[in-house]
Parts: structure tokens; sequence; C-alpha cells
């Protein structure tokens, strides 16, 4: 009888801790991968906006488009609405989408 309960009480205690040390990897590695998700992820998005605004700046050639002042300002508020709005959910402030961009 006294090694059946030794046997469970043995079995109880490698649960125990195999939870342990499957919670300690979780925390440990799972926080990293997060980290290393988080900084592929944005380094190839920030990249790419980059280069979608060099692009944006190509279109700045008045001898192959035609384009207000006002064209301008509207494109540039609306790049700088859309980084403060992602800006703010970075930083705990809710900051809601709107629709599409338009110049007309």
């Amino acid at each position: 009888m006294r090694t059946f309960y030794a046997y469970f009480k043995y079995i109880d205690e490698m649960i125990l801790l195999n939870y342990l040390y499957s919670t300690y990897i979780l925390q440990r590695y799972g926080m990293r991968d997060k980290r290393a998700k988080f900084v592929e992820l944005m380094q190839n998005r920030v990249n790419r906006a980059i280069k979608d605004v060099r692009l944006i700046g190509n279109l700045a050639n008045r001898s192959a488009y035609d384009y207000s002042n006002d064209d301008v300002k509207k494109v540039f508020k609306a790049l700088q609405k859309e980084l403060d709005a992602a800006e703010s959910r970075f930083t705990g402030h809710s900051g809601g989408r709107d629709s599409e961009f338009s110049l007309e």
C-alpha cells in the first residue's frame, strides 16, 4: 500500500515540475518569439512605408505631373493623420480609422 502512495506522490510531483518547467519555458521563450515576430513585422512594414513615401516624393516632378499646393497639403495632412493614429495606438490612446484617401 505504501508503494502505491509513494508512486502517486512521485507522479504528482513530476506533473507539478513539468507544469512549472513548461510555464517557465513559455514565459521565457514565448515572449522572445513575440518580440522576434514584432521586430520582423515592424521592420518589414516600416521599410515598405519608407519606400512608398519615397515614391510619393517622386511625384514632385512638376515637368511630369500637374498638382496644386492644396493637393500637396491634403496628401501630407492625410499621411500625418495616419501616422498620429498609429502612434496613438502604441501609446494607449485610441485612434480610429477613416476611409481611404482621395484628392477629390
